[in-house]
């Protein structure tokens, strides 16, 4: 399976419900040469993710996809993905 494909179908998990299948996926992909996969594995992470339990995973992966999109000039995931980041502290669970 190619990442293209490897990534739709994590995707879909993360759509249709069993985002826990999907993460181990999506942690592969994130470390892919393609920045376009690098960046959408990121964000369906940034969805798959749990905000309470996992908010430090959210926050590195937030981290690490926004130069990604810097990179390939996507200004509006860019400003997405800052404005995740500025979200994640408040939904801590103390």
């Amino acid at each position: 399976m190619t990442e293209t494909e490897a990534l739709k179908t994590a995707q879909t998990l993360v759509a249709a419900g069993p985002k826990e299948e999907a993460r181990p996926v999506l942690w592969k992909l994130r470390d892919s040469k393609d920045l376009n996969v690098k960046l959408q594995a990121g964000l369906a992470l940034v969805v798959a993710l749990d905000r309470l339990t996992q908010n430090d995973k959210l926050l590195n992966v937030v981290d690490d996809t926004i130069p990604v999109a810097s990179v390939l000039g996507d200004r509006d995931v860019h400003t997405y993905l800052l404005g995740k980041k500025a979200e994640f502290p408040l939904c801590q669970h103390d």
